[in-house]
């Protein structure tokens, strides 16, 4: 078994986080189910909402900040659209990595992980600055995965 490497220093610390993370949900306006997709870069957390068979629409979140950022947007994106929130792997939020990600390349491939795990095959792609990073990063690496992208402040 792979050894957990620690986003938080203290246990008491984690807890209190994840306490406010879920008390963000007060604010998701639109009811969301929570999925966790394994990688071979660890457990990544997904908050998903709007209809089943909608076009699947991935977020990805600014550096420190986690998937219950979207909470202003849920409603409007989900009203069409599959969303699924990704909290980024070795960032705040609830997915827990094995290894470090140490290139361009093991981004994409997690990223391809994330999108295989949730069976996507192409979907619109949305980054907010490190997200649209990554979604760049995707869209080099994985072009035939997306159909569209949207940077807002790419880092």
């Amino acid at each position: 078994m792979k050894k957990k490497l620690p986003i938080f220093s203290t246990k008491k610390g984690r807890e209190q986080y994840l306490a406010t993370y879920e008390a963000m949900f007060s604010l998701w306006e639109v009811p969301h189910d929570a999925i966790d997709v394994k990688t071979s870069y660890g457990s990544t957390h997904i908050n998903a909402s709007g209809p089943g068979d909608g076009y699947p629409l991935v977020l990805l979140h600014a550096a420190g900040l986690s998937s219950t950022v979207w909470f202003a947007n849920i409603t409007e994106l989900s009203a069409d659209h599959r969303v699924y929130a990704v909290d980024i792997i070795g960032d705040a939020g609830k997915s827990e990595v094995d290894r470090l990600l140490a290139k361009r390349t093991d981004y994409a491939k997690w990223l391809k992980e994330v999108f295989d795990g949730l069976s996507i095959k192409s979907c619109d792609l949305l980054g907010h600055s490190y997200g649209g990073w990554l979604t760049l990063n995707m869209a080099l690496a994985y072009p035939e995965r997306l159909r569209n992208i949207v940077l807002l402040a790419p880092a």
